[in-house]
């Protein structure tokens, strides 16, 4: 299985329309929605970097990578939900770190009720750095 990351589209937020469907998606990233507004607001944005992630024409799921001035970027994935725990944002979240320049402390915020995403983050290196001031779980990593 290989995973490639492309810029999202227009045209691609049909598809992440029909994954906010889904209970879990819409609790965790419903702040995205409308993904119009969205879309438009970070399409263009030169430290902000949203990309599909396809594994042939299946599309497995979404990154979106942030970087900032102090040498840092903030990480978010969104997976298909029909592709679930299947190692999927394993191997999204590896693909969009080797983007980044060596040095970069990359960071993920998760909530304290998502253990999946707390464990997928750790097993790929990325350390408990604390509670962001919105009671997040900080988690860093050093690329």
């Amino acid at each position: 299985m290989t995973i490639h990351l492309r810029p999202l589209a227009a045209p691609d937020l049909r598809t992440l329309q029909n994954w906010f469907s889904d209970v879990e998606t819409a609790k965790r990233l419903g702040g995205m929605l409308p993904l119009e507004a969205w879309f438009a607001n970070t399409k263009d944005a030169p430290n902000h970097k949203s990309q599909l992630a396809t594994d042939g024409n299946l599309a497995i799921g979404m990154t979106t990578v942030e970087t900032y001035d102090d040498n840092s970027a903030g990480v978010s994935i969104l997976i298909n939900p029909k592709q679930r725990n299947r190692g999927h944002g394993k191997r999204v979240v590896a693909e969009a770190l080797k983007q980044l320049p060596n040095g970069t402390a990359v960071h993920a915020y998760i909530d304290a009720d998502n253990p999946h995403s707390a464990a997928l983050f750790a097993a790929l290196g990325f350390r408990r750095n604390g509670i962001d001031p919105d009671g997040l779980t900080d988690f860093v990593y050093i690329k």
